[in-house]
């Protein structure tokens, strides 16, 4: 899987993926440590691991660091293409940082039709927050996107 995403780059599958195969790998290391301290606290031990996984999941804000990872390995030409139709398709804490890095030189070289994509569905975001505040729950991510950029 790490092959996959240095050759291509992050997308939220490819993360989700990749932890779950982290936790197959920690439930068999204690299943195997099972086999030889018979008094091991298997099942504590793997709820932890499980609870620990889900909260990184949860409060890592894996869309973000999709959107970082994605972005510095293009300025760096590790991957050769930008996605920014997935990019877009992410949540708000991937607009969060698309707009910090928006003045980059290198994401210049990014076709006008995709940033002017990036540019509408961005303003759609923030209308639709702003406009109908009392039908959503409050967001963070999306306030922090409304303070942090004016959509032209």
């Amino acid at each position: 899987m790490c092959l996959y995403i240095n050759a291509y780059g992050m997308t939220p599958l490819r993360v989700y993926t990749t932890c779950f195969m982290i936790l197959l790998a920690v439930t068999f290391l204690v299943l195997l440590l099972r086999q030889f301290i018979t008094k091991l606290p298997t099942a504590a031990i793997l709820t932890s691991v499980y609870i620990m996984m889900l909260a990184v999941l949860c409060f890592g804000k894996p869309d973000a660091r999709i959107a970082e990872y994605n972005i510095r390995h293009y300025a760096d030409g590790s991957l050769k293409d930008l996605d920014i139709h997935m990019l877009c398709n992410l949540s708000e804490d991937a607009y969060n940082v698309m707009a910090r890095k928006q003045n980059q030189e290198i994401l210049k070289s990014v076709s006008y039709l995709e940033w002017n994509f990036f540019w509408e569905k961005g303003n759609r975001i923030v209308d639709d927050y702003e406009t109908n505040s009392h039908d959503k729950s409050w967001n963070l991510s999306a306030q922090l996107l409304i303070q942090q950029i004016k959509f032209p």
